[in-house]
């Protein structure tokens, strides 16, 4: 970070000269004083404001750049002319349209101004990175930080090279969560300003009751087409998630594919739905997103609610007026647990070069009095709390303004705080996408997961490098072959994704693997099931990172099969039988069956370890065992879902048709089996002929992907989100998401405690890691 210590200079009073005494001739002459020095003034006190307000840095020029030009550059002058005038410093704004491309260059080459204003944080924080910006948290009064709401000290503080900083002080704002609505003709219809998003949606089913369609959308803009979709998967975001969340999202440690964006992407999706939409749903991404508005001020209107920012009565039609022929309301929230956020964009003020008189201006712009003109002007909203409303030219901006500042929570619009790649890129491509009907939700996602920039590769030495690469381990539980060539992807993938070097191996068994993992405490990933975690965090302390879904499941069962033609009807007749099963630390294949038999009372005959789950349903097959045991994933069924109250099984019905597609799938009639008999389907395409589900156990957490216990945190974050947009892509078909390794279908977060059923199983059994397999 550039930054200059300043000291004060203690100046020593000067000696006053002695008097001179002279004598000449007999007569005295009279005494004249010497004259004496001026003290020196002692330095000012105070902050750097008070003292510029006081005249200590008059005729000093502080020189600022940024986006403001032509009517907004006149504004921004008359917003600082008083402290000017007040301070004798020059404030000498620059503005530009290409600032974005020139803030760059010049930075680059040394040149850059005391002061930057930047619309897009994301931008600010390349510079951050870099260690060019001053953090202002060195010498701003806390009065400057109590003049704001906390969020927008959350927003401002970035990652430096030497850890978090904040940035800057944030200037002006719009904000964008407010519900334009028709107002004279609303309250005509008898209609009511919903107060939760319930409400809003029974007044939206009203308005279709009425014959009408309650939504005015449009997200066309020429070559940023697709932006107001991005805006409002963001409030919908604020609505249905956490904070922390949100912003994980935005840094992109929280994925698009995640369940928590998908989720808000479902909700976005049922409020833009034809018979809710003007046009329907395929005029939302054809109509010009300033043209949206304009038929609620048709007589009558054809659409009544439309969600924008404050600037969008620039749109509206000429001589349309405020408090009469439209008003509007704030975006209800969704969930009480997350309050009332608001979604603003914004300019913050970031300083580059560090001089007295720059750090007095940085404080200025923390007063509502640096924009106090052009809130008189119209066009802006100060976020400063003391701002005083009766400052506002404008009424709708004075509602708006009462409005944020009652808000619990404040965030900047998303897209602008990603890297442009994303935020100006794929994010915009991708909402066009889909709400037109060219991709699914998961395709977009994951490719707008795809499109984060690559992390920098890890130092030469340091873990990730291609020196000291993490650790990638696979239980033994598939065809090894089969595991390894996957294994080769998964490096490629996680080199390209987070810039890791990885290096995969596959461990003899379920303990070793738990061994190597406590062995390597800083540098392992391992792909564990359920009781191998809880074994591993016990043993020393592996924590959660991920939990597999399968299509739709975030559990699975044991199966216990056996031969079509045997005569077993339940568990009890498994008594004395020889039992094939992967591995003595399975927990589907082995101890989840143990602790059965220990509760029924069965006493099994022979047993065969196996070294798979398809190795066991194979030994089946093969009439090696009269049952085996592996893992259970349900059915797809033509209709509907399954569901524990159903039978396991494939109706005895369409058994006879059993076999592979031309896609190598493994059906039956209209019935898609994914258990472990399709482990073998190639081998054996008439697995299900020969083999069927006796019984199943009750439901057991899916595997994990675990880290070792001191797993650098921040590389833990970067690997979650690289697997979590990995699943679902063309590369995750060959590897974690094929049904011949994992069949992961999806991911999700995981927590130590969703594994407390799996621990006191173990107690029961006194399961350990030194008896695991006996």
């Amino acid at each position: 970070m550039k930054t200059k210590r300043f000291f004060w200079v203690l100046i020593a009073l000067l000696i006053v000269g002695s008097l001179v005494l002279g004598a000449c001739g007999g007569a005295a002459e009279p005494v004249v004083d010497e004259p004496v020095a001026d003290e020196p003034a002692e330095p000012m006190t105070g902050t750097y404001y008070e003292r510029a307000m006081a005249g200590e840095f008059a005729g000093t020029v502080v020189s600022m750049t940024g986006p403001f030009t032509d009517e907004d550059a006149v504004k921004f002058d008359s917003s600082v002319a008083a402290f000017e005038e007040a301070t004798g410093i020059d404030v000498q704004y620059e503005g530009s349209k290409e600032f974005e491309a020139t803030i760059t260059l010049r930075v680059d080459a040394g040149d850059a101004p005391d002061i930057v204003d930047f619309p897009q944080p994301g931008l600010l924080s390349t510079f951050v990175a870099r260690g060019e910006v001053v953090d202002v948290s060195t010498f701003l009064p806390q009065s400057s930080f109590d003049n704001y709401n906390q969020s927008w000290w959350d927003m401002g503080t970035m990652a430096g090279p030497d850890g978090d900083i904040v940035a800057g002080v944030w200037h002006r704002f719009n904000a964008k969560s407010q519900v334009w609505y028709p107002q004279a003709e609303f309250e005509a219809a008898g209609y009511a300003i919903p107060e939760t998003w319930d409400d809003m949606i029974a007044l939206s089913d009203q308005i279709v009751a009425d014959g009408d369609k309650p939504w005015c959308v449009g997200i066309e803009s020429g070559a940023a087409t697709g932006w107001p979709a991005t805006d409002w998967l963001e409030e919908v975001m604020l609505r249905t998630t956490s904070l922390e969340n949100y912003d994980a999202w935005v840094k992109g440690d929280l994925p698009f594919s995640s369940p928590e964006v998908m989720h808000a992407l479902d909700v976005l999706a049922d409020l833009w739905k034809d018979e809710y939409v003007y046009g329907g749903s395929e005029a939302i991404v054809t109509t010009f997103f300033g043209d949206a508005p304009t038929p609620m001020f048709e007589d009558p209107p054809k659409c009544w609610l439309h969600k924008q920012g404050n600037f969008i009565t620039s749109f509206f039609p000429e001589g349309v007026v405020a408090g009469t022929d439209y008003g509007f309301f704030y975006l209800p929230g969704i969930d009480e647990a997350y309050g009332s956020p608001y979604l603003v964009a914004g300019d913050i003020m970031a300083m580059f070069n560090d001089r007295d008189e720059v750090r007095a201006t940085m404080e200025f712009f923390t007063h509502g009095e640096a924009v106090k003109e052009w809130l008189a002007a119209g066009g802006a909203l100060s976020m400063h709390m003391d701002t005083d409303l009766a400052w506002y030219g404008d009424d709708i901006e004075k509602g708006v303004a009462a409005l944020v500042a009652d808000a619990t929570s404040v965030r900047f619009d998303g897209s602008d705080l990603m890297p442009g790649e994303v935020g100006a890129g794929s994010f915009w491509t991708g909402m066009t996408d889909y709400f037109s009907g060219v991709a699914d939700a998961a395709t977009v996602m994951a490719e707008i997961d795809a499109s984060w920039p690559v992390a920098p590769m890890a130092a030469a030495g340091e873990l990730g490098s291609a020196e000291a690469p993490i650790k990638v381990l696979f239980v033994p539980s598939v065809d090894v072959d089969f595991m390894i060539a996957g294994g080769e992807l998964i490096e490629q993938a996680l080199l390209s994704a987070a810039g890791l070097y990885v290096e995969v191996s596959i461990p003899t068994s379920y303990a070793a693997t738990i061994e190597e993992m406590c062995a390597s405490p800083t540098d392992t990933v391992a792909f564990i099931p359920a009781m191998g975690y809880a074994l591993a965090n016990q043993l020393c302390g592996v924590t959660p990172g991920l939990a597999s879904e399968r299509y739709g499941w975030n559990v699975y069962w044991t199966a216990f099969y056996v031969a079509r033609d045997s005569d077993f009807e339940t568990l009890e007749d498994l008594e004395g039988a020889s039992w094939a099963y992967p591995d003595g630390a399975s927990t589907s294949g082995y101890l989840y069956p143990q602790a059965l038999y220990a509760d029924m009372g069965i006493t099994v005959g022979e047993t065969i370890e196996a070294g798979g789950h398809p190795q066991a349903v194979r030994a089946v097959y093969n009439g090696e065992a009269d049952f085996g045991t592996a893992y259970f994933s349900a059915p797809l069924l033509p209709e509907g879902s399954w569901t524990v109250d159903m039978a396991p099984d494939i109706p005895d019905e369409f058994v006879p048709d059993c076999g592979l597609t031309d896609a190598g799938k493994l059906y039956c009639g209209d019935y898609r089996v994914l258990d472990a008999r399709a482990a073998i389907r190639e081998e054996a395409p008439d697995v299900v002929q020969k083999v069927r589900i006796l019984d199943i156990s009750p439901e057991i957490p899916n595997d994990t992907m675990s880290f070792s216990p001191d797993f650098p945190e921040d590389m833990k974050q970067m690997i979650i989100a690289a697997i979590t947009a990995y699943v679902g892509t063309d590369a995750c078909a060959e590897t974690l998401c094929n049904e011949s390794f994992y069949d992961w279908t999806g991911v999700g977060p995981i927590f130590d405690e969703n594994f407390d059923g799996i621990r006191i199983m173990m107690e029961s059994q006194g399961i350990t890691l030194e008896n695991i397999g006996e």
